[in-house]
C-alpha cells in the first residue's frame, strides 16, 4: 500500500509541476545555460522538460490500487497546501480547480485582506504575471502564513526574477542575495513536508551561473531557511494560530 500512494503521490507531482510550469505566461522552454532577456526586461525561468517527465510513467493498476482512505489523505493534503481540491471523480482522481479566478484584480484584492489564503494566492500569482514582485510576495507570503506551501514558488519566482534584472545590470552582488533568499524558501518547503516544490527545485539550478555560490553560501541558505520558517511560526502563534502542520500522508 504504501509504495502504492508514492506512485500516485509521484503522478500527482508531476501534473502540479506541470501546471506550476506554465502558470506564468512568459515562461518558455529553451537548451542554453543562462536565463535570456526578453522584451521589457523580463526574465524566462529555467524549465526542463525532462524533470517532469522523470516520473509521468505510472500505469492505471497502480493507481487503482490505491484505497480510498489514502485518496482521502493525499486529496485533503492537497487541498491543505493550495494544490486546489482533489477527489474521486467516477472512479479517477482529479482536480477541481479553486474558482477565484472569475473575480476582478479588485475585488479579489479585497478578499485576500479579508484573510481569505486562496484569494491571497491567486492574487499573488496575477501580481507576478503583471511584474508586480513587491504584491507578489507579500499576498504570497500572506497566504504561506495562513498555512499554503504552494504560494512560496511565487516568492521564488519573484525574487528570480529580480535576480535577472541585477544580472543584467552587471550587479552580481545584490544577485547572489536574491539567489540565496529564493534557495531558502526552498528550505522553508523542505520543512513544511512540501515534495511537489522540492521537485521543482532543480528548474531553478542556472540561475546560480556566474553569482560563485560556495559552501558558506549553501550554508547561509539552510540558515535563513529556519529564519523564514521560525519568523512564520511566530506570527502564526502571535495571531492566535497553531503551529504549521507539517506531516505527510502515511501509506
Amino acid at each position: 500500500m504504501k509504495k502504492s500512494l508514492i506512485i500516485i503521490t509521484l503522478s500527482v507531482i508531476v501534473v502540479i509541476l506541470f501546471k506550476l510550469a506554465i502558470q506564468e505566461q512568459r515562461v518558455e522552454l529553451y537548451q542554453s545555460e543562462e536565463p535570456q532577456i526578453i522584451k521589457e526586461n523580463q526574465y524566462l525561468e529555467v524549465v526542463e522538460l525532462k524533470a517532469l517527465k522523470q516520473t509521468s510513467n505510472v500505469s492505471k493498476e497502480s493507481e487503482k490500487s490505491i484505497s480510498q482512505e489514502q485518496k482521502y489523505q493525499l486529496q485533503n493534503f492537497l487541498r491543505d497546501r493550495g494544490y486546489s481540491e482533489w477527489a474521486d471523480v467516477d472512479g479517477e482522481f482529479k482536480e477541481v480547480p479553486f474558482d477565484y479566478h472569475a473575480y476582478d484584480d479588485q475585488s479579489l484584492k479585497d478578499i485576500a485582506d479579508s484573510g481569505d489564503r486562496v484569494a491571497q494566492m491567486v492574487f499573488s500569482e496575477r501580481a507576478i504575471l503583471k511584474q508586480d514582485y513587491v504584491n507578489a510576495e507579500i499576498y504570497a507570503y500572506k497566504s504561506i502564513l495562513n498555512g499554503y506551501t504552494k504560494p512560496i514558488k511565487n516568492i521564488i519566482s519573484a525574487n528570480m526574477h529580480k535576480l535577472g534584472e541585477k544580472k543584467s545590470l552587471g550587479d552580481l552582488e545584490s544577485a547572489k542575495l536574491l539567489y540565496i533568499e529564493a534557495m531558502a524558501w526552498f528550505e522553508v518547503a523542505s520543512i513544511r513536508n512540501d515534495p511537489f516544490l522540492l521537485k521543482s527545485k532543480s528548474l531553478y539550478k542556472n540561475y546560480s551561473q556566474g553569482l560563485n555560490v560556495n559552501d558558506a553560501d549553501r550554508n547561509r541558505i539552510k540558515e535563513l531557511g529556519k529564519e523564514f520558517y521560525n519568523k512564520l511560526v511566530s506570527e502564526r502563534l502571535a495571531n492566535g494560530l497553531d503551529e504549521f502542520d507539517n506531516s505527510f500522508p502515511d501509506g
